[in-house]
């Protein structure tokens, strides 16, 4: 995760440079939600909610849940979630740093974790090993772990590459430096998360896109919900050219 202090101003910067990032997010949750539907984990753990929540989709989904807890770094996106969960007693938001806070969230949930979401953190984190570490702590023995983070070998990276705007489609954008972020493919993704001790069962990608974020709310008008959808299948079906990757996986002492 990022060093506390930069938090508060990286919320400012991530919430006036939402635009099609909102997109995106909806695109990420919806695959959650295919993975909730699928595993139907019971106890759930996310690191990171962000302005809009997962867990609200999913209940609003049918998903069956007996726990989620939320560990939210930023103050400001940890208070966010509380107000609009109110009184759930099925959701608890904890604000920490994941990597710190092991012991508070065995507390707060002795019940075995069924799932750890690690959406779109990995590629945020200062040290991203410190956390899928963290994440095999308290991961049950049975247990899963989701991560997806965006992908370094997406299409609207390889059009960039290909228009000579940028040398190599997996080196830092524009974006990525404003954001601190760091780049994966798949085959660094999956190194990553298996050097970390985790087993990994399935691999994918959705959502396609050709231009950059700014691009594509510029021609937001076009998009409209079939667009999207039809955007979000091609990143299904092309996973080495999708907009963001995920991984599924397990303890790998666990058969």
């Amino acid at each position: 995760m990022k060093n506390k202090k930069d938090l508060p101003a990286y919320h400012r910067v991530y919430l006036n440079d939402y635009g099609f990032e909102a997109e995106i997010v909806q695109a990420r949750q919806r695959m959650i939600l295919d993975v909730l539907k699928i595993l139907k984990p019971t106890t759930i753990l996310e690191v990171s909610c962000g302005p809009e929540l997962l867990y609200q989709r999913a209940r609003a989904s049918g998903i069956p849940i007996k726990k989620w807890v939320i560990v939210e770094a930023d103050p400001k996106f940890s208070d966010m979630a509380r107000r609009s969960l109110g009184k759930d007693k099925k959701v608890h938001v904890l604000h920490a740093l994941f990597e710190n806070a092991a012991a508070e969230i065995k507390r707060h949930c002795p019940e075995p974790i069924d799932l750890i979401i690690l959406a779109g953190i990995l590629n945020e984190a200062e040290q991203p090993r410190v956390l899928l570490e963290t994440a095999r702590e308290l991961l049950s023995p049975r247990g899963k772990l989701h991560a997806n983070v965006p992908n370094a070998s997406s299409l609207h990276r390889r059009l960039g590459k290909t228009m000579g705007l940028i040398q190599n489609e997996k080196g830092l954008s524009e974006r990525n430096t404003k954001f601190h972020q760091q780049n994966f493919d798949m085959d660094s993704f999956k190194k990553l998360v298996s050097d970390c001790g985790f087993r990994i069962e399935e691999t994918g990608g959705y959502f396609l896109k050709p231009f950059a974020h700014h691009q594509m709310s510029a021609i937001k008008k076009i998009l409209t919900a079939d667009v999207l959808n039809g955007l979000w299948l091609l990143g299904r079906q092309y996973p080495d050219w999708s907009t963001e990757i995920y991984l599924n996986a397990k303890l790998k002492n666990e058969r």
